[in-house]
């Protein structure tokens, strides 16, 4: 394609989004980084990965769709969601893993979907399923499973903050279910808390699932609004490095009208 003056730019314009970030020197960690959405692309129904090529398709259908909106995706319409249709390696998200998640969420009493792998809940909830509780202030919330032996433990963090940004994560330092999560709001970590019974032992295991933003595949669980930006590790990040990461997207998301505090 060429602009009104007969220069192609298309070219140049698919180069500059496999780049690495030129805006500015704040960089995220590097080292284990699997995927980075950053809900930029504007139009369209691609969301691009910048890191492994994990793109992904918006909605099953324009009724599914989220809405691209100046700070990312708008997951207001009923079912919207993001599927990742490419390979994704299991071997990469069953053991020690981090998920960095920027969003803006605006009602509680309900389950928020971020990102899963997992088909539906319980001992389907393999590998991962990172999302909210359905408190009236929702908490973080994982769930990892062994799906072979029915094998599922659900872990809950801090609260969110309902009709502001913030980035969520989540680390786990290992591949067994039995292992408590730490989550973080922005910097801030908490150990995750056990969430009713499970005292069942076993390490996580894969499934037939595709990578999937706002939405589990039962529909049980969505999203409400906004998701800015998603960063998935296949290691544990440290604290100081969760805190780097934090420091960079305050900077990077500004110009999008987002404010991280």
């Amino acid at each position: 394609r060429h602009d009104g003056a007969g220069n192609k730019y298309m070219k140049l314009k698919y180069r500059a989004m496999m780049m690495p970030w030129a805006g500015g020197a704040a960089s995220l960690v590097a080292s284990g980084l699997l995927i980075e959405y950053r809900f930029d692309d504007g139009s369209g129904t691609t969301l691009t990965d910048y890191i492994g090529g994990f793109n992904g398709t918006l909605g099953t259908g324009a009724a599914d769709r989220p809405d691209w909106v100046a700070a990312g995706l708008d997951f207001v319409p009923a079912n919207a969601d993001v599927v990742i249709n490419t390979t994704f390696a299991d071997t990469d998200v069953l053991g020690a893993i981090t998920i960095c998640v920027v969003t803006q969420l605006d009602t509680g009493a309900a389950f928020r979907a971020f990102i899963g792998k997992c088909l539906t809940n319980g001992g389907s909830n393999n590998p991962f399923d990172f999302r909210t509780s359905n408190a009236a202030t929702p908490l973080l919330t994982l769930i990892r499973a062994n799906g072979s032996g029915g094998i599922v433990r659900e872990y809950a963090g801090q609260a969110t903050t309902l009709g502001a940004y913030r980035m969520y994560s989540v680390v786990c330092s290992d591949g067994l279910v039995q292992t408590a999560p730490t989550f973080y709001v922005g910097a801030s970590a908490q150990a995750g808390s056990l969430v009713g019974g499970g005292n069942q032992n076993g390490a996580v295991t894969g499934s037939s699932a595709s990578l999937r933003i706002g939405r589990r595949p039962d529909g049980a669980v969505q999203m409400d609004r906004i998701i800015a930006y998603i960063l998935i590790y296949s290691r544990a990040l440290s604290a100081s490095e969760i805190a780097q990461n934090y420091t960079t997207l305050q900077s990077r998301l500004a110009p999008r009208g987002i404010t991280l505090p």
